[in-house]
């Protein structure tokens, strides 16, 4: 009875000692060292710059086997070597604030994490580039082809135009082409599909037009095909998605996609906010957005319009969007970089104003991007984009018209 009585309290004896040398191993584990030490917490970064972030891990009597990266809360990289790097790319993010997180995990099995915030703006700059070689005028139309830049007709009060030009980025130069074929106009629209340039509508010196034409740039050329199929043709809009052209009319709202491979328009559902002219139009995601503008008294008032609208063209419905952040106006300028639509200068029948505007579209906000250089912020202007460069230029303030242009970029 003694011997089993003392091989028991022996067996205990060794258990209690291997728990305890257990435990004293568990206690031993060190829980790593993180920490993001680029960018700061805080931190302002330009929105579709490319951010390295920059991890400093270690643990005592362990290694370190990975630090993973985590963009609000979704993992992005990994990384298993010290530095511990993730060079992350924003173009594409949303505007605001964003959470970095890093964590880091050791050998022994321990992790731990470190956290920061920061934001993300839009900053930007104006550059002067030649200025437009014709007579000054507003209301014009531009399009971008083949690398190339093109404004034409339009309007200074007392002559319609019908001359055209080029504009070469890489030279920073204008040279004249030939003439628009059909009548001289202004308040027109111009649209690119598949590499073919259309320009056509608008508003002769007495009275609207209906007539649609095809730019050939290699012979320079002007081709006239099917008309437009109502003549609420004046001071139209127009954007293009997945290779088909959406004009929206001033006077009603009426909506009609233009297919270049068979020359027809088709009558889609009406724009349902209130019809309006001299609105902007721009494509952003495979999305329409068309706004701003005045309604020229048919409501009453002669209203300016802030409200955007989003067209899907695959349901073929309007969704109000967010109102735009400044005020509102018409005879603005209105283009898409990438994934980002703007907005910038126009009036408000009383005023002009010079302030430009960013809309993120995936998070339905707006950020102010700041002033067009010109003291007197022209109405009427044109834009085209070329790569991630918009060029804005031309229009009027008051009774003054102007030619100078300017290259816009985000940086």
């Amino acid at each position: 009875m003694k011997k089993i009585i003392q091989i028991t309290i022996i067996m205990l004896s060794l258990s209690v000692i291997f728990s305890c040398n257990k435990n004293d191993d568990d206690d031993d584990k060190q829980t790593p060292s993180v920490s993001i030490t680029s960018p700061a917490n805080g931190s302002d970064l330009s929105l579709g710059s490319v951010v390295t972030i920059t991890v400093s891990a270690s643990v005592n009597g362990s290694s370190i086997t990975e630090v993973k990266f985590y963009i609000d809360n979704v993992e992005k990289s990994t990384s298993a070597t010290s530095p511990y790097l993730y060079d992350w790319n924003t173009g594409g993010e949303s505007l605001g604030s964003h959470t970095i997180k890093a964590t880091a995990y050791a050998a022994n099995g321990e992790d731990a994490s470190d956290e920061i915030s920061i934001n993300l703006d839009v900053s930007f700059s104006f550059t002067g580039i030649a200025d437009f070689p014709g007579p000054p005028r507003f209301e014009a139309v531009a399009f971008a082809l083949n690398g190339k830049g093109y404004v034409g007709l339009g309007y200074d009060y007392s002559t319609k135009f019908k001359d055209f030009y080029q504009y070469d980025p890489s030279t920073n130069s204008w040279s004249q082409i030939t003439d628009f074929s059909g009548e001289a106009r202004s308040r027109a629209i111009a649209f690119v599909i598949d590499n073919e340039a259309y320009v056509g509508l608008g508003y002769k010196m007495y009275g609207s037009s209906e007539d649609l034409w095809k730019f050939n740039p290699v012979n320079n050329t002007w081709i006239q095909i099917g008309d437009f199929p109502t003549g609420d043709s004046d001071d139209a809009s127009c954007f293009v998605v997945n290779s088909k052209a959406y004009v929206i009319t001033s006077n009603l709202g009426g909506v009609y996609e233009y297919e270049k491979d068979n020359d027809t328009w088709t009558q889609k559902a009406d724009f349902f906010g209130q019809a309006r002219g001299q609105a902007i139009a721009f494509t952003v995601n495979g999305k329409g957005y068309f706004g701003t503008g005045y309604d020229d008294g048919a409501s009453g008032f002669d209203t300016r319009f802030d409200d955007i609208w989003e067209y899907d063209c695959s349901s073929d419905t309007w969704t109000q969007m967010t109102d735009m952040a400044g005020d509102p106006r018409g005879s603005s300028v209105g283009f898409a970089i990438g994934s980002y639509g703007f907005i910038g200068g126009g009036y408000d029948f009383f005023d002009s104003f010079d302030d430009f505007w960013c809309y993120d579209a995936e998070n339905d906000s707006w950020i102010s991007v700041g002033i067009y250089p010109l003291c007197d912020c022209p109405t009427g202007m044109v834009s085209f984009v070329i790569g991630d460069y918009a060029y804005i230029g031309t229009g009027h303030h008051n009774t003054e018209f102007t030619n100078k242009c300017y290259r816009f970029q985000m940086n």
